[in-house]
């Protein structure tokens, strides 16, 4: 049965069997789980080559200066230095991938099987948004990543289990929200586009496909990575809402 009779017929209750649907979604999982492992190993070699240009980025969102002047700031300091920090984007950005494709996947999985009369598209978005909020359990990786890519690093234990969850509002902010077009468009791409009999022709669509929703998204979202940033490079003290940051950064300073 090819994958879009069976993607209607899922939309219709009562047309196959809850044990039809459990082995369709099943093996469709378990490509899917295959994707997960090239995407870690993906986000690995990612994080290691392109660490520099996001520490860059991460100086103009903190400081609010020019390219030129981040990359001033990184000579002074020393290529000793300029991997400082990568341990911990490196293990937040894998484990990421494997909370966010795994929940995904299961969610959707258990949603299908056990209520079959839910609309997939609704099972789909409430999948996608609870895979991103249990991915801000990784927050505190990001806050030691906006600390330790700061010059004026300090020591977060002391201060207590909360402020590794500084932040936490951004991070929730973007990852539910961003999930759910990922994976709806991802999905509709994989359910809809011709598949080549080539290995190598559908490891370039998959990457085509996933580097245009991921370039896309991270634009439209590159404004709350911005407030979170601010809100991550400070420490002790008040814990302000994401929205009270937001209008101190103030629209120019978000959108340069």
């Amino acid at each position: 049965m090819k994958n879009h009779n069976m993607e209607e017929m899922l939309q219709k209750p009562g047309t196959i069997s809850k044990q039809e649907m459990s082995t369709y979604i099943q093996s469709r999982n378990t490509k899917n789980y295959e994707e997960f492992i090239c995407g870690w190993g993906a986000a690995f070699v990612n994080i290691g080559f392109t660490f520099p240009i996001n520490k860059v980025m991460f100086r103009q969102q903190l400081h609010g200066v020019r390219v030129c002047k981040a990359v001033g700031q990184l000579q002074k300091e020393g290529m000793r230095h300029l991997y400082r920090g990568l341990l911990a984007p490196l293990l937040q950005k894998t484990t990421s991938l494997s909370l966010m494709f795994g929940a995904y996947y299961k969610i959707q999985h258990h949603l299908t099987v056990e209520h079959p009369s839910l609309p997939l598209h609704g099972v789909r978005i409430f999948s996608a948004l609870t895979a991103g909020t249990l991915e801000a359990v990784l927050c505190p990786f990001e806050r030691i990543q906006v600390l330790m890519q700061d010059r004026q690093y300090k020591e977060v234990r002391k201060y207590g289990f909360r402020e590794y969850y500084r932040g936490l509002s951004a991070v929730l902010l973007r990852n539910g929200p961003s999930n759910v077009p990922f994976f709806l468009f991802r999905d509709y791409a994989m359910e809809n586009l011709p598949r080549s009999d080539s290995q190598a022709d559908r490891i370039s669509q998959d990457f085509f496909c996933g580097a245009v929703l991921g370039a896309t998204l991270s634009t439209i979202f590159y404004p709350v990575n911005v407030v979170k940033v601010k809100m991550q490079c400070k420490l002790s003290g008040d814990f302000d809402s994401f929205w009270t940051v937001s209008k101190k950064c103030g629209l120019k300073e978000t959108e340069s």
